[in-house]
């Protein structure tokens, strides 16, 4: 059998691709669809609290229901879909699990462009990689619950995509304070948001070591924690006022 020449194999990979992607987002509106509203991971307390933001855009105190210590951004983004979608959990839930899929669909193929980018000469690659998150268990699962998981990992992604993308591992001022943006979005939609902060201003300070360029790096660093803080900060500074500590020990 003729080896296949690179521009055919190209083709047959970008088939590959649109495929995989429409099979996954098949998958996954049949999931959001086809499993009982309010039904799977703390789904209840998740629509209750969305609900709760339905009537009243203020955030409930924190010990005031099961979700309610929990960053906000997923519950606020969740409630304007309910306003938009209507009153009951039915056509709200499904529109708020079609919209985390679509987040993390919209993550898969950033990793798949990364991948094509990181490696052009193996057109194999970028499918390979989108089919092991498509099909990914995990992923799959969650496209029918009502919860922050997938929303978090997507931004988690992007903030990888952009720490990764800077030359040398240090990034330019504007992309330090695009990664803090996006970090802080990460944060403000779960505590786990957390690492991806802390994993990229280690590496930008590493590579700054590395290359000799410590104190650029540094600074770059910084401004990605500084970002994050305004980003999220408001929120600890509520909690701190409403709870008058940062963090309630008997909350999960």
């Amino acid at each position: 059998m003729e080896p296949l020449d690179a521009t055919r194999a190209s083709r047959i990979a970008r088939v590959a691709l649109v495929v995989l992607f429409v099979a996954g987002a098949a998958l996954r509106l049949h999931n959001a669809l086809g499993y009982w509203p309010n039904h799977g991971f703390d789904a209840p307390f998740n629509w209750a609290y969305v609900e709760r933001l339905t009537r009243d855009w203020s955030l409930p105190h924190p010990e005031s229901q099961w979700s309610a210590a929990r960053p906000p951004l997923f519950f606020y983004a969740g409630a304007a879909l309910a306003r938009a979608f209507g009153p009951g959990p039915g056509p709200s839930i499904w529109a708020i699990r079609i919209a985390s899929s679509a987040l993390g669909l919209a993550a898969i193929a950033l990793i798949a462009f990364f991948v094509r980018r990181s490696a052009p000469s193996d057109p194999v690659r970028a499918p390979l990689a989108a089919a092991l998150l498509l099909f990914l268990p995990a992923h799959v699962m969650m496209s029918a619950m009502l919860n922050e998981e997938i929303a978090v990992a997507s931004l988690t992604t992007v903030a990888l995509f952009l720490a990764c993308g800077a030359k040398d591992g240090i990034p330019s001022p504007r992309r330090a304070a695009v990664l803090g943006l996006v970090g802080g979005l990460a944060l403000l939609t779960k505590r786990t948001g957390g690492l991806v902060v802390a994993a990229t201003a280690a590496a930008i300070a590493l590579a700054g070591a590395r290359t000799g360029g410590l104190r650029p790096a540094l600074a770059r660093a910084g401004i990605v924690v500084a970002v994050v803080l305004v980003v999220r900060g408001w929120c600890y500074a509520r909690t701190v006022v409403v709870q008058r500590y940062l963090y309630s020990p008997a909350l999960d």
